[in-house]
């Protein structure tokens, strides 16, 4: 059990360096090259259009806005400040308020239960499976919204995110491990599965997607309630 736990978590590793890979490629590298793209085109239009020059100009400083923008996020996800003093709200309150202002989606959060009692583990798990969620609501979804919804139990913490986008058909993307690894869907399923969890996704074409995350909390932890 050990070494395939060791096994597991070496694959979930290599996942999140995938993953961290894809955000740079996909955001900061490509409005990068945007913005080099942007600056040639200037090069031949300042003598012979400098009007049109400014223009481009112009456009290439929001491209490069956007890639600070993108470069901060990328920070962020890796390195969530109030994270570390094992804050978990104001971490997710914070990485909220930076996903609605970044790629404009509203978005709603609430919760029930007793933060204190989860160890720095649990909150890690929380914190990365709603950030890997809300990317695939991001990049996938098409969504306005975005709903995430804590509950911590006396022995089960439950996680659930709704979006208003798209939706697809569960069974036949499920079936298609090649569109079940695009959509990000096997990283959510196998990032609870480690830690005995289990990730339920409900979706319909046309009426968006709900995700529900269920954790059985330790034996230590459930001690911590002192409800219990």
């Amino acid at each position: 059990l050990y070494r395939l736990y060791v096994k597991e978590a070496g694959a979930a590793v290599t996942e999140e360096r995938t993953r961290i890979a894809c955000e740079i490629h996909d955001g900061l590298v490509q409005n990068l090259a945007g913005v080099n793209f942007k600056l040639d085109h200037c090069h031949e239009l300042i003598r012979k259009d400098p009007k049109a020059c400014q223009a481009v100009l112009r456009e290439t400083k929001a491209h490069l806005k956007m890639a600070i923008q993108e470069a901060r996020q990328v920070i962020f996800n890796l390195r969530p400040v109030q994270y570390d003093k094992l804050e978990l709200i104001p971490a997710l309150t914070n990485y909220l308020k930076s996903y609605e202002t970044q790629y404009h989606i509203k978005t709603a959060f609430s919760m029930a239960g007793n933060e204190k009692m989860l160890f720095p583990k649990t909150k890690i798990f929380l914190f990365r499976i709603i950030q890997e969620a809300l990317s695939n609501v991001q990049k996938h979804a098409k969504a306005d919204r975005v709903a995430v919804q804590l509950e911590i139990g006396h022995e089960v913490l439950t996680a659930t995110i709704t979006d208003t986008g798209v939706g697809f058909e569960v069974e036949g993307i499920s079936r298609d491990p090649g569109k079940w690894d695009h959509f990000g869907l096997r990283s959510i399923v196998e990032r609870a599965r480690l830690v005995g969890g289990e990730a339920k996704i409900d979706s319909k074409k046309g009426r968006g997607t709900k995700i529900v995350i269920e954790v059985p909390l330790t034996k230590k932890e459930a001690a911590r309630d002192g409800t219990n």
